[in-house]
């Protein structure tokens, strides 16, 4: 959502509840927000080797990609959008 969307929502909401009604809101969205973070934990040292073994085993198989492939395949990309979108600016 835009800053500016975002500011009408704010100001549409501020002048349209009451006080008791803002402080409603203010603590419900406190609980979503508590709620949707969970706590972050580091990694045990098992958990830290399955994912190197795991990700040997990937490489080992093939089934990764090199940087520069990665770096082909986004440069296609978005050379392909920003024709498309060169080709309707030129075409109005």
């Amino acid at each position: 959502m835009s800053t500016v969307a975002l500011n009408g929502l704010f100001e549409y909401i501020t002048n349209s509840l009451s006080e008791e009604e803002l402080k409603w809101l203010v603590a419900e969205l406190n609980t979503v927000t508590s709620k949707s973070h969970r706590k972050l934990e580091p990694y045990t040292m098992e958990e830290i080797n399955a994912r190197i073994d795991e990700s040997e085993r990937q490489i080992a198989a093939g089934e990764c990609s090199t940087t520069d492939d990665v770096f082909s395949r986004i440069r296609r990309k978005y050379e392909k959008k920003a024709a498309g979108q060169l080709e309707e600016a030129l075409a109005v």
